[in-house]
């Protein structure tokens, strides 16, 4: 493959742009790489580039290559999920104490040092560029007392996840992680009786919830070198698309685009969870709630990025096979989103394993009647009394089949 750098004025319908002369984040188009399918594409590029590459391989060649920039052939460093679950137990470890230290120091008025944070939250996005199924299983380390926290840091894996498929960099990458490690920090100021209430909140209870974005911005500002995009997604990540969220009821692009991504990690996060006054969804269940909301609560556009990133098995979730045998997905094939590497728990007689092996459908192992096993369905959280957690924590002890 290789990217050919063109004018836009050489742009046409049917081009795959695959890169730009400017940074993703400073133009309108939310996503690295798309197909121009009209003339306004074209325009809206011309606005805020003077050069783009197309790849010839996705769409349309252009009349004259200016410049062809041959794809680097350099190796992908390649971190299977065994070698860095233990490096990212550890991050995960240090980054959940780092965090409780802060809110500790927010509690008693003390100073926070938003460096020490910011270099866990570095080491955080350095692991998930490294493995990010390793830190999607991570963030299923949740429990009712401790949700907040959790929610922060399994927010923030999603985000880097979120970042990466848009093309931000690095640095980027940490600013919209530590935003939505901080998103929520408000909620502390919350009695926990509020917070921790099972059941339905009464009207002036959910008046009292919607002041955490407030109290988040109060503490924010007075944590010196925090970013204003942390704050922006702080004060709107329960803004709404449609203009129906809070607290000042913007809609469309009126919300910052770290706020947009936010809202929907936020949604996506807290449904999935295991919560004192909510029943936890399956990821399907939670994927087909917000869809129904596309272009209403939530920007169509980020839903479909987000829902691509996590594919229709995501890591810790739990399925059975055609051989009726239950597993734990563990990480994506992105050849084929269908077959991920699986941890298998139970037999086929729903009796737990001995030890447990890890299998990868895309090789198609087959079972004992030699016919290629797959998922035949997702199953809810919990299923069997299985908890993810407890078996990839283990996982020093697997062996492949």
């Amino acid at each position: 493959m290789s990217q050919i750098k063109i004018s836009v004025s050489q742009l046409k319908i049917g081009m795959y742009v695959s890169q730009l002369d400017r940074p993703w984040v400073e133009t309108p188009f939310l996503f690295q790489g798309f197909s121009i399918k009209d003339a306004a594409m074209i325009a809206e590029l011309t606005k805020h580039c003077k050069q783009v590459y197309v790849d010839d391989e996705q769409g349309m060649a252009p009349d004259e290559k200016v410049i062809v920039v041959p794809t680097e052939k350099t190796e992908d460093v390649v971190v299977y999920i065994e070698d860095e679950i233990p490096k990212a137990r550890q991050i995960h470890k240090s980054i959940t104490q780092e965090f409780k230290n802060v809110v500790a120091i927010i509690q008693t008025g003390g100073h926070v040092d938003v460096a020490a944070i910011s270099r866990e939250v570095e080491h955080l996005v350095e692991g998930c560029l490294r493995n990010t199924d390793a830190y999607l299983l991570l963030s299923k380390l949740k429990s009712k007392d401790d949700y907040t926290y959790s929610h922060c840091l399994s927010s923030s894996i999603f985000a880097v996840m979120m970042g990466r498929q848009m093309g931000l960099n690095n640095t980027e990458l940490e600013e919209l992680a530590f935003g939505h490690m901080f998103f929520d920090i408000g909620k502390i100021k919350l009695p926990n009786e509020l917070i921790n209430k099972p059941g339905i909140f009464s009207d002036e209870e959910k008046e009292t919830v919607k002041k955490h974005v407030f109290y988040s911005v109060e503490i924010l500002n007075t944590m010196q070198g925090v970013k204003s995009s942390a704050i922006d997604m702080a004060l709107n990540h329960h803004e709404r698309f449609d203009g129906s969220g809070y607290p000042h009821g913007l809609k469309g692009n009126q919300i910052p685009l770290y706020a947009r991504i936010a809202g929907i990690i936020d949604t996506y996060d807290a449904v999935t969870s295991k919560r004192s006054y909510s029943r936890q969804v399956s990821h399907d269940e939670a994927i087909r709630m917000l869809y129904k909301s596309k272009d209403t609560d939530f920007q169509k556009d980020i839903l479909e990025t987000f829902i691509q990133c996590l594919g229709t098995y995501p890591s810790g979730s739990l399925v059975e096979l055609s051989s009726g045998e239950v597993g734990i997905v563990l990480q994506q094939n992105r050849i084929s989103r269908l077959r991920p590497s699986i941890m298998l728990v139970l037999n086929a007689r729903k009796e737990f394993n001995d030890y447990f092996p890890i299998i990868n459908l895309l090789t198609k192992p087959t079972d004992k009647n030699g016919k290629v096993m797959e998922i035949s369905k997702l199953l809810e959280p919990g299923s069997y009394g299985i908890d993810p957690a407890e078996f990839y924590l283990q996982m020093t002890g697997t062996t492949s089949r």
